[in-house]
């Protein structure tokens, strides 16, 4: 069995350890907005196309981050 290690300095490393212990929050509010973003295309009635333009834009955003390959 593989394990990974991470290891932070609490002082030199503050940013990246606060990343690190959110990063689970920051992919659910992701998967969230990802998920807001298709109800307009999908279920939304009569969306105005920049509506649909926007939302198709801020999913693709988080479709290009990676999020996907995850799940």
């Amino acid at each position: 069995m593989a394990k990974v290690i991470y290891e932070f300095d609490p002082y030199e490393d503050r940013d990246e350890l606060l990343m690190h212990q959110k990063a689970q929050d920051f992919y659910s509010a992701l998967w969230d907005i990802h998920s807001k973003c298709r109800e307009v295309w999908k279920r939304e009635e009569n969306p105005t196309d920049d509506r649909i333009k926007l939302a198709e834009d801020i999913a693709d955003i988080i479709s290009e981050s990676g999020m996907h390959e995850i799940s």
